[in-house]
């Protein structure tokens, strides 16, 4: 994907690149439930439309939702917390 100063966004310092990695934080710390009330899909079809969705789409679904990133530990699937 190519930003707006026509370099690749994997070595782009401008600030597209930033806000979509905090986009997909933010939506990675959200339970399944918030994923799915987000993008009015059941899971995991909701994924495929947060990939789909614009920037700006993301941060308007962001907003209205009043959500904010969860904090906690992170589990493995064997149970061991980091």
């Amino acid at each position: 994907m190519a930003c707006i100063n026509d370099h690749r966004c994997s070595t782009c310092p401008h600030p597209c690149k930033t806000r979509n990695v905090e986009h997909q934080k933010w939506y990675s710390s959200q339970s399944v439930k918030n994923k799915e009330l987000v993008t009015g899909k059941p899971y995991p079809e909701c994924t495929v439309v947060w990939n789909a969705w614009t920037q700006d789409e993301r941060t308007e679904a962001i907003e209205k939702s009043g959500l904010k990133r969860q904090t906690g530990n992170k589990e493995t699937a064997l149970g061991h917390d980091f």
